[in-house]
C-alpha cells in the first residue's frame, strides 16, 4: 500500500479486538503506518457515495444524491438506516461504516462532514469515543455548525456487554453520556427511528438560532416533560 501510494484500505473482515485479538488488530495499524494510507475499519462495510458511485449494497446502482451525511460504527445500522430514511424522503450525500475505529476515527469523520458544503445534517452512531477529550472538542465545534444527531450503542450494562462483543467498545452507561452529551450542542436518539425523525425536522424547518424558544401542547401535563 505504501509503494503505491493509497490513500484509504477498507478492511471488511471481523475477528480483531471485538473478538479479543488486541495485538492482531495493532499489527495491521502497524503495517500501514508511517504511510499516506488510512484504514477503515476493521469489522466493517465502508463507504457509500452516490456523487462518486461507492456503493456497500451490492445490487444497488446509487443514484440521488442528497444532503445527509452518517457516519457509524454498525454496518447493519448503517444499511438500516439508509432504507428508513429513503423512505421519508431523505437521502444521503456521504455515509462512512467505521467499525473498530482502529485509525480513522469518528471525529475525523464528523470534522470532514462539518467542512463539507454538500452535507446540511450530520447523523452518527457510536458505540465508543476514543480520546475522550478531542471526541468531545469536535463534538461542541461540529454541533455549532451543523445539525449533529447521535445515538449512543450500548448505554445500558447489558448493551455495553454487547458493544464490547460488536466492535471492542468500552462503552460508558447512560447517565453519564446523558449529562455530559447535552452541554456539546448535540442532538441525542435512542433509536434509527427517532434519527429518521430529527433528521427530517432538520432539513425541513430552521433550526432556532437562541434560547428563546416557545411550544404548544394539547395539555398542561406534557409541558412540563419537555425541558430542552
Amino acid at each position: 500500500m505504501r509503494g503505491k501510494e493509497v490513500k484509504f484500505a477498507v478492511i471488511f473482515s471481523s475477528g480483531f479486538i471485538e473478538s479479543g485479538h488486541q495485538k492482531l488488530e495493532e499489527e495491521v495499524v502497524r503495517m500501514a503506518s508511517p504511510g499516506p494510507t488510512r484504514l477503515i475499519g476493521p469489522n466493517c462495510i465502508g463507504p457509500y457515495c452516490p456523487e462518486s458511485g461507492l456503493t456497500f449494497v451490492m445490487e444497488e446502482r446509487p443514484k440521488e444524491t442528497g444532503n445527509v451525511a452518517l457516519v457509524s460504527q454498525s454496518g447493519g445500522h448503517s444499511i438500516t438506516f439508509k432504507t428508513l430514511a429513503r423512505s421519508r424522503g431523505i437521502h444521503f450525500n456521504k455515509i462512512l461504516s467505521i467499525g473498530n475505529q482502529c485509525d480513522l476515527t469518528i471525529q475525523e469523520v464528523l470534522r470532514y462532514f462539518a467542512e463539507d458544503p454538500k452535507v446540511k445534517v450530520i447523523c452518527a452512531y457510536v458505540e465508543q469515543a476514543k480520546r475522550g477529550e478531542d471526541f468531545s472538542q469536535t463534538l461542541r465545534d461540529v454541533s455549532r455548525q451543523k445539525p449533529l444527531i447521535i445515538w449512543k450503542g450500548g448505554s445500558t450494562q447489558t448493551g455495553a456487554r454487547a458493544a464490547f462483543s460488536h466492535t471492542g467498545a468500552m462503552a460508558s452507561y447512560s447517565d453519564v453520556w446523558q449529562k455530559s452529551i447535552g452541554q456539546l450542542g448535540v442532538i441525542s436518539v435512542d433509536d434509527l427511528e427517532e434519527m429518521g425523525d430529527v433528521t427530517f425536522a432538520c432539513l425541513s424547518i430552521p433550526l432556532p438560532e437562541g434560547p428563546r424558544v416557545g411550544i404548544v401542547v394539547a395539555g398542561g401535563g406534557s409541558s412540563f416533560t419537555s425541558n430542552s
